[in-house]
């Protein structure tokens, strides 16, 4: 028996037919997110212009942008729909079109297939240690940037919304955008590319990921978290797992959220660099949050050790894989258009 008959049987290199029908596949998954962000930045602020302009006041775009922003924003409800109203029909879209150009059985990634609960806790942890690093670098870059971290951060404390419009906005965070985004961006941004090649499938949906969040501190939270997801994805072949660890870390994020900025002077406090005078809810979320990373740091890394020595689940690709996906990804005009217009986003919403 020829025992290489089965190495012969895949080139190192893909011929022109073959070249051609990858392209087409990466061309579509570009071209899902490319509708995707579309809808959620275009279409978005396009509302925003007929309702600045349906008074017949005129003046520019920009003047009319604003006038129908501050229309949006007069009704908490109206203003949180606005919100979440676009992304949930941005990525609904973008997921169902994936679904049929790429023919991907999602309904058939929600199978168990075996994952374990330990496959859970330690991605959770895993991805709490990613969002500990992260943010560390985000503080990092915030020293050069102090004034605008200011800015950001007194415009997440000072928000206030009826107890309606914090409903809805909670449903999506810490629901229904977790779900929508693994499915869009694991189920079908990392599962039409990891054929050929896991890892370059795993970093890059990360990379989409991260940028798709609009502004660098969370585009760099997004990517590093993205890779553990992604990882667990591939690991499980199952959307159950990255599910719970996505709609567990943001309403972990959320509850504290919602307890640290109970306190009104909470920034004043932080930014003098003492906790005097903070208690009830403010103090205990901030003694939490810092639990949580103390103990999220010493036990992602030990399971990073553990999972290295025996495998991440991830395979390495080989140069066939690579010469079908890592140069065929980074040749397509369309996806270097979808990461230009999610990079400029992130900058734009930053300067």
């Amino acid at each position: 028996m020829d025992t290489s008959a089965a190495v012969r049987e895949v080139s190192v290199y893909p011929d022109i037919e073959e070249k051609k029908a990858i392209r087409k596949r990466y061309f579509k998954a570009a071209l899902v997110m490319l509708v995707d962000v579309l809808i959620f930045q275009l279409v978005s602020r396009v509302m925003l212009l007929v309702l600045g302009a349906a008074d017949g006041t005129g003046g520019s775009i920009g003047e009319m942008m604003t006038r129908g922003a501050v229309l949006v924003q007069k009704n908490d409800i109206s203003s949180v729909m606005y919100s979440c109203g676009f992304p949930i029909i941005a990525e609904v879209v973008a997921i169902a079109m994936g679904a049929r150009m790429l023919g991907i059985d999602l309904w058939g990634k929600f199978r168990r297939n075996g994952y374990t609960g330990s496959e859970i806790i330690g991605g959770t942890a895993m991805s709490l240690f990613g969002q500990t690093a992260s943010a560390l670098i985000i503080g990092i870059i915030s020293m050069f940037f102090a004034d605008k971290a200011q800015e950001m951060t007194e415009s997440v404390i000072t928000a206030k919304s009826s107890f309606a419009a914090n409903i809805i906005m909670y449903t999506y965070v810490c629901f229904l955008g977790p779900v929508l985004e693994e499915l869009l961006f694991r189920g079908i941004v990392l599962e039409s590319m990891k054929k050929y090649n896991e890892r370059f499938a795993v970093v890059f949906s990360a990379l989409i990921f991260g940028l798709m969040h609009g502004n660098i501190p969370q585009a760099v939270n997004g990517f590093v978290v993205g890779i553990v997801l992604g990882a667990v994805y591939v690991r499980s072949g199952s959307l159950v797992p990255p599910c719970i660890i996505h709609i567990f870390m943001n309403t972990l994020t959320s509850l504290l959220s919602v307890m640290m900025y109970s306190d009104p002077e909470l920034l004043d406090t932080l930014m003098a660099g003492s906790f005097g005078g903070l208690e009830g809810l403010a103090l205990a979320g901030i003694m939490i949050n810092l639990a949580v990373r103390f103990i999220s740091v010493p036990a992602g890394i030990a399971i990073f050790i553990v999972v290295a020595l025996k495998g991440f689940g991830v395979r390495k690709a080989s140069a066939a894989g690579k010469s079908r996906s890592t140069s065929l990804v980074l040749s397509s005009p369309l996806w270097w258009v979808v990461i230009v217009i999610y990079f400029g986003i992130c900058i734009y919403n930053f300067i």
